[in-house]
């Protein structure tokens, strides 16, 4: 049973564990809720998630998006609403169901801080990635998007 300092509750906010008194390192924020997503081009259903945790200035979302409206322009999907602004361009994943494209893809958030949205980009049968994928893309009756990201906030 050692008495060495566990927790530490910092002055000036935020808490450190093991004896770190850098306030620097200090978890300072956490938070957990929920996001509405939207479309730049038609509307889209949430089918699950809608979810986000936030610790200190990294975002993890998730959400399930089914019912695209479009499904037949050539206007890249952009997904808007994500709850906090991003600090630079990041990557996450995206599995895309019941569409016709490769069924794998990536996720771009555009660095302008002003008007932040989540780009999607995808494979071509293993070739380049940062392809835009295209509303067209997801011609299906039913189309679903998985969507899961972590991302640095400001």
């Amino acid at each position: 049973n050692s008495s060495s300092e566990k927790l530490r509750i910092q002055s000036g906010g935020g808490i450190s564990f093991n004896g770190d008194t850098a306030a620097a390192n200090a978890l300072d924020d956490y938070e957990e809720g929920t996001w509405t997503p939207g479309m730049d081009t038609g509307t889209v259903a949430v089918a699950a998630g809608g979810t986000y945790t936030k610790i200190g200035r990294t975002v993890h979302l998730t959400v399930t998006l089914y019912q695209f409206s479009d499904t037949s322009s050539g206007n890249a999907v952009v997904i808007t609403g994500q709850p906090f602004n991003a600090s630079s361009q990041q990557v996450g994943t995206v599995w895309l169901r019941r569409t016709t494209s490769s069924g794998k893809g990536w996720i771009c958030i555009t660095g302008n801080a002003a008007n932040n949205k989540l780009e999607i980009q995808r494979h071509s049968d293993g070739n380049d990635m940062g392809q835009t994928l295209l509303h067209s893309d997801v011609a299906h009756s039913t189309p679903y998007m998985n969507l899961t990201i972590t991302y640095q906030t400001t």
